[in-house]
């Protein structure tokens, strides 16, 4: 009794005499070789011998009336091992004279779509899409998936055709066809073709607007004067006399260098400088162009609570470019010496590029603003040395443009 985990030896006893058996462990052992199953204990023993009984009478059976109890009528026993590996599982299925409980839905379902026989259209469905334990429930969904496949194959684009279909709220998608993980069908939806290419085409648009927002305010933030917003280097008048400084303002992204721009009054160094903005600004970079006197009223301005004077000095720093038009137009004095110092040094420490357009040549500047304060004053001959390596002196040589 060690090859098998019978519990009780007074339960076996009333098995082996209700069964009339010779050897409860032969009738294991049978059991278990019969059936491929382990494990048997005197219930399972029992359970098995009850199913093989009703089963007998099964076999025997010439159709209805059903010979076997009322609990088990209609139904035939199958023996299959216990989920756990350990003794016997009997389920029961229906026999070939029970009435099928799907017999009104099939009925149905071959009406509602013209079918001669379920089973064939099982078939079908299993073979067509490679799917495995197709039912009855996938038919339906199945058979409207193709429906509405066939309606998107005479689509021409959008409108879409389904819009008053029953399938409207699903309109701009597509049904595909797919094995579900548990068996059977599953319909999967995917946008059509041409929804495809109208949200390719919608979301270009919008980066397109808000691309053209970026810029207006890039635009707006950089300063560049409004008579010059536009301007291209088609606009610009080249001669012998800016050649220089205009193959600059063409180049001056992939040079990467700063640059001194100088020459008289109306020679087109503010426009040529506009240019130059303008360019970087579509390359995706940040630009400031300020005139100088302007910027110097707006950090006083901050003394009376106007502005602040961090904000632009930070501004000032961070931006890929920056311009600075008309240096030289100021009143020179120690403060503007300091200020623009501080400013050029922060554009050289960090070699950022900055472009300087006066009327006045390096040498006046430094001048102005070394006089400009009684007694020692450097700040000229110091903001004037960081220019001469932060920026290259191009002259735009002539006579007034204007």
């Amino acid at each position: 009794m060690e090859k098998y985990w019978f519990i009780s030896k007074v339960e076996c006893e009333k098995v082996r005499k209700r069964y009339g058996l010779e050897s409860l462990e032969r009738e294991a052992e049978r059991i278990c070789a019969e059936y491929d199953l382990e494990d048997m204990t005197e219930y399972d023993v029992a359970e098995v011998l009850s199913a093989e009984k009703e089963k007998a009478i099964c076999a025997g059976c010439k159709g209805l009336p059903c010979k076997k109890a009322k609990e088990t009528a209609l139904l035939i026993p199958v023996i299959n091992r216990a989920l756990n590996g350990r003794g016997v599982k009997v389920e029961y299925v229906s026999c070939q004279y029970a009435p099928d409980p799907d017999a009104e839905r099939k009925e149905f379902i071959k009406g509602k779509y013209g079918l001669k026989s379920i089973e064939a259209e099982i078939e079908r469905i299993s073979k067509q899409y490679g799917l495995t334990g197709v039912g009855l429930h996938d038919i339906e969904q199945i058979r409207d998936a193709e429906q509405e496949n066939r309606t998107c194959g005479t689509c021409k684009g959008l409108p879409c055709p389904k819009a008053c279909a029953p399938y409207s709220e699903k309109k701009n998608t597509v049904p595909r066809i797919e094995q579900a993980p548990g068996g059977g069908a599953a319909v999967i939806r995917y946008y059509c073709r041409f929804y495809t290419e109208y949200l390719r085409a919608e979301r270009a648009r919008q980066a397109s607007e808000r691309d053209k927002l970026r810029r207006a305010n890039a635009l707006k933030s950089a300063r560049i004067p409004a008579r010059y917003l536009g301007k291209t280097f088609d606009d610009y008048k080249a001669d012998g006399n800016n050649k220089d400084a205009l193959f600059y303002a063409k180049h001056s992204i992939e040079l990467g260098c700063g640059a001194f721009l100088y020459g008289n009054c109306g020679t087109g160094k503010t426009f040529l400088a506009a240019l130059i903005a303008q360019m970087w600004l579509a390359a995706g970079k940040s630009v400031i162009f300020i005139k100088v006197p302007a910027l110097l009223d707006d950090l006083r301005a901050t003394y009376n609570g106007e502005g602040n004077e961090q904000a632009i000095y930070e501004a000032m720093s961070r931006a890929d470019l920056l311009i600075l038009d008309d240096m030289g137009m100021e009143k020179p004095s120690r403060y503007t010496g300091t200020t623009l110092c501080k400013i050029i040094d922060d554009r050289y420490d960090n070699d950022a590029a900055t472009i300087i357009t006066s009327n006045n040549t390096l040498a006046q500047i430094e001048y102005d603003l070394n006089h400009a304060y009684d007694g020692e004053n450097l700040n000229g001959s110091r903001l004037v040395d960081r220019l001469k390596e932060l920026c290259r002196p191009i002259q735009l040589k002539g006579g007034s443009r204007r």
